[in-house]
């Protein structure tokens, strides 16, 4: 079993297997990654730089590899009522935003800043 060795490496062959990117994208990408000098450059990051693919689509790919499911926040109506669940400290600090609820059961999902 070939297991990725960053979180990049996972998203790429991802993003490979679901037809987002080309093997020789990675390649060239990996090579320019290669020759910079910011460690912080990855192909991933440089396939996103490029606008070969973007976050939102890694997420969904992701999301369909574990069997999860993914929510365009900007079109949901969240219910007053829902969001009134957790208090705006605990929304910050565990940086989650609450969906809805069914039962006992609060669905939420998290946030990308701290600016809930």
């Amino acid at each position: 079993m070939n297991i990725p060795s960053t979180a990049d490496d996972l998203f790429l062959r991802l993003m490979r297997e679901s037809g987002q990117v080309t093997e020789e994208q990675c390649r060239e990408a990996a090579e320019q990654a290669a020759a910079t000098e910011n460690e912080h450059t990855s192909p991933y990051r440089i396939l996103i730089e490029r606008g070969l693919i973007d976050t939102a689509e890694t997420a969904r790919v992701l999301a369909a590899k574990f069997g999860l499911e993914t929510v365009e926040v900007a079109s949901l109506m969240i219910p007053t009522e829902v969001l009134t669940l957790i208090t705006q400290e605990q929304a910050r600090r565990y940086q989650l935003l609450p969906l809805r609820r069914d039962g006992d059961v609060l669905s939420s999902a998290p946030t990308a800043s701290e600016t809930v």
